[in-house]
């Protein structure tokens, strides 16, 4: 029962870590690719 019971926060504790990484990989897409067209777009009067 016991090992169970560790597997199942190893799990939960994998998810989390997951979802971390997905939201910096967010993150760093949206400054990679977004803002800086934006900065250029405003730079060169475009928008």
């Amino acid at each position: 029962m016991k090992p169970l019971g560790v597997f199942r926060v190893c799990d939960q504790g994998q998810r989390n870590e997951e979802v971390i990484l997905m939201g910096r990989g967010i993150l760093l897409w949206l400054l990679g690719i977004p803002i800086p067209i934006l900065i250029l777009l405003y730079l060169f009067n475009v928008i």
